[in-house]
């Protein structure tokens, strides 16, 4: 009988995906552990690449390398971050990889039809309103950061992960991620104050 685990949608990691994934793993039984992480964190991930890419051919793509880093990875998850910060890991790395200029979109990636399943029920399980790009004066602004600023900010700002766990996401040194908020919150400011936002 499968193991349902319902999408948890805080800001911090689900414990009860976290401990699910870790067992799993720790067991061998790595279908059904990337099986838990994808339902329990697909959702956000899809956000974090639909907001990142700006671009839903992308997003589908980018999320479709992840389930199948996920699949063929997660029996090197390691629990020395959460799962959470792991799968934005492996989904960064889907970023980078479709912003490469040599990508070619491929369709039907997937080896497993299970694990294409998965990723297609959670694109379109994904609310319309989710899906719909709400162009706020603020998203605007961080629009026009590049993918890797905006993967700082939202790792930082919108998941509030420590900077630890950012620095593991983004393979980088936290002393040096924390420098690089700083700049992206000057760039931002002066974005706002471009546009006509902040107040004298």
């Amino acid at each position: 009988m499968a193991m349902v685990i319902p999408c948890y949608d805080g800001r911090v990691a689900d414990p009860v995906v976290e401990e699910t994934v870790r067992r799993l793993v720790a067991e061998g039984a790595h279908d059904q552990a990337a099986t838990i992480l994808i339902r329990g964190y697909g959702r956000r991930i899809l956000g974090y690449l639909r907001g990142v890419l700006r671009d839903e051919a992308l997003a589908g793509d980018a999320f479709s390398q992840f389930g199948e880093n996920v699949w063929r990875g997660i029996a090197n998850f390691r629990g020395d971050a959460s799962a959470l910060s792991w799968a934005y890991t492996v989904a960064w790395s889907a970023v980078c990889r479709v912003v490469d200029s040599g990508y070619q979109r491929r369709r039907g990636r997937l080896e497993t039809t299970h694990a294409e399943r998965l990723v297609e029920e959670i694109q379109s399980s994904t609310r319309p309103y989710q899906r719909t790009e709400i162009k706020d004066a603020v998203t605007q602004l961080r629009e026009r950061l590049a993918a890797d600023e905006q993967t700082l900010l939202f790792l930082r700002v919108d998941q509030d992960l420590p900077w630890g766990e950012v620095a593991k996401v983004m393979n980088a040194d936290p002393a040096t991620l924390r420098k690089r908020f700083e700049r992206v919150k000057d760039k931002l400011r002066a974005f706002a104050e471009e546009a006509g936002l902040l107040g004298d």
